[in-house]
């Protein structure tokens, strides 16, 4: 006859945890992941609009007249764009758009300025950002 202690009847059923314990995965809440700009499209970015490549952001343009605002705060990860500054924020040029991996379903590219922004649509949430005056 086989005696098999209670112990190793645990560790098989792959369940032990000691008394007043929990399991590591129930403490952990699942984190949600955002896409972000990878270094082959942020090298993509910072190269077309670096000096001498011919496109400028908008922020670097020279206009007619006087020139607009700074915002007091660059846009960062983290936060969320401002109803102001999203009707301001241009769509990146098609020739650019070409050269990079359509964005996730809910997510868009855009220029506030001199960054480049991932938004996701819904929240207006700021998931990545990238100065494209950076070296």
């Amino acid at each position: 006859m086989i005696r098999i202690s209670l112990a190793a009847v645990l560790l098989i059923a792959g369940g032990a945890v000691a008394p007043g314990q929990q399991a590591e995965s129930a403490k952990e809440a699942p984190r949600e992941r955002y896409p972000f700009f990878t270094d082959a499209e942020s090298r993509l970015i910072l190269d077309f609009y670096r000096p001498g490549s011919g496109h400028l952001p908008p922020g670097l343009q020279k206009r007619a007249g006087p020139a607009p605002p700074v915002p007091a705060k660059a846009p960062a990860r983290g936060g969320t764009l401002p109803a102001a500054w999203e009707k301001s924020a241009e769509p990146f040029p098609q020739d650019l758009e070409r050269r990079l991996t359509t964005p996730p379903a809910g997510y868009r590219r855009v220029l506030q300025g001199t960054v480049a922004l991932l938004i996701q649509d819904s929240t207006r949430l700021i998931v990545d950002a990238l100065d494209v005056t950076r070296r």
